[in-house]
């Protein structure tokens, strides 16, 4: 298929503010990754983007984080670097969480948790200056255990979800965890 305009967007303020370097996301419902990376298909974004900004697409064969290696003006172009393709694209990695207190570390991104400990845990976003996660870094959750499980921040980071939502809703819910600014986070999913 061909790129599609309306499936790409910025991620958090660098990227709206035009400072680079910046994320961005891309879906295609139709594409798969050796796709996306073929000359020329990105090429409708080259003002848009620079050199370094992220790209996290999801695509029909999974997700990734792909960096723009260079940009033309006239007329616009789109060089991507595939060097800094992640070898997990096609899925995010599982890991199961027994403990009560799950520190956030960059290893987490793309990755899908689920927490298991019959009592209590507590999932603890860092502050940025501790650990420096990449704007768009997204990390999904679910409560395997029967106990409860807490999303809490540390320092000056923020966490924002509905309602001020904070815990899994029950065994077996399901939530994502989306870091859309420098210490902004945001938490969607079955929360109680």
């Amino acid at each position: 298929m061909s790129f599609d305009i309306d499936n790409f967007s910025p991620i958090g303020g660098q990227a709206r503010k035009g400072v680079s370097p910046a994320q961005w996301s891309y879906t295609s419902l139709s594409d798969d990754l050796a796709t996306v990376l073929a000359p020329d298909y990105f090429d409708e974004i080259g003002t848009q983007v620079s050199p370094g900004d992220f790209i996290n697409v999801s695509l029909l064969d999974g997700k990734s984080i792909i960096t723009v290696a260079n940009t033309t003006l006239f007329p616009p172009g789109v060089v991507i670097d595939s060097n800094t393709i992640g070898s997990e694209h096609a899925t995010f990695s599982v890991d199961f969480f027994t403990g009560t207190t799950k520190n956030l570390v960059l290893a987490d991104n793309l990755k899908f948790i689920a927490m298991d400990n019959a009592g209590a845990q507590t999932v603890v976003i860092p502050e940025n200056a501790s650990e420096a996660f990449p704007i768009g870094t997204e990390i999904e959750f679910l409560r395997e255990g029967v106990g409860t499980v807490t999303f809490a921040f540390s320092g000056t980071a923020v966490l924002e979800s509905r309602s001020g939502l904070v815990m899994l809703n029950a065994r077996y819910s399901a939530a994502a965890l989306k870091k859309i600014d420098t210490d902004e986070w945001r938490l969607f999913g079955d929360l109680a």
